[in-house]
């Protein structure tokens, strides 16, 4: 069905004459772009912790040891966490772009990160789904942002460029997430694989500091348009013909 609707529906968007081929260098010469790099390194972080929601969490949950939730239950966490998306993720990005995008990224980040600390403490299916809702609100923070700043720190012929290095470093973050957080739950003795929970809470909250440096880094204009427009127009205003 999404591939019907998108051959029909969705029309081309790529130039006819794009002037260049683009190559796998091209792609990563887009690493010059230093706080462009920095805000990579910190999505990476963040699928890298994120992850575990798609790789630990289901295992941890099912395991008798653990949670001993049935995977139908599971089913249904994740369900949850979809509508969550469905219902806020729009009216929420409407009021989050006004802010500084920064603060908006961290804010998700942390939000996120408590919500799998708090696994540490879950006990049960209705506790598991209060973290679960606590994830998806950091999730829905993140996301409402986080694509618009890539594509605003490229130039409009190389956005393809700067998605597809974003892309690769996220995915990346997100494989390496996957490996050690399995291999992490593996080492654990049962007993102590709750503390899993608290280490990806741990890796979340001193990632999210990053954003100080960035915010400094992107400026203004990258990192809260809003203001820096709106400042702009009222110094052309007051100015003098």
């Amino acid at each position: 069905g999404a591939f019907m609707l998108n051959l029909l529906f969705v029309p081309e968007t790529k130039p006819s004459n794009t002037g260049e081929e683009i190559t796998f260098g091209k792609v990563m010469a887009v690493r010059s772009n230093r706080p462009f790099l920095l805000l990579c390194s910190l999505s990476a972080v963040f699928w890298f912790f994120f992850s575990q929601w798609m790789s630990v969490m289901p295992l941890y949950s099912f395991d008798p040891a653990h949670l001993g939730i049935p995977e139908s239950l599971f089913g249904v966490a994740f369900a949850v966490s979809a509508v969550m998306v469905v219902f806020l993720q729009v009216p929420m990005t409407a009021k989050l772009e006004r802010l500084r995008r920064s603060s908006v990224l961290m804010t998700g980040q942390l939000i996120a990160a408590a919500g799998f600390g708090l696994v540490f403490l879950a006990w049960d299916f209705y506790s598991l789904v209060a973290c679960v809702m606590v994830i998806t609100v950091g999730e829905i923070f993140y996301m409402s942002v986080i694509s618009t700043i890539i594509a605003d720190f490229a130039p409009e012929a190389q956005r393809g460029i700067y998605m597809g290095f974003s892309g690769l470093v996220q995915t990346l973050g997100s494989g390496l997430g996957f490996m050690f957080g399995m291999w992490l739950l593996d080492i654990l003795p049962i007993d102590e694989a709750r503390f899993i929970w608290l280490v990806f809470m741990g890796i979340g909250v001193a990632a999210s500091v990053g954003y100080i440096p960035y915010s400094r880094m992107a400026g203004g204009k990258i990192d809260h348009p809003t203001l820096y427009w709106s400042s702009r127009n009222e110094s052309n205003e007051s100015s003098p013909d």
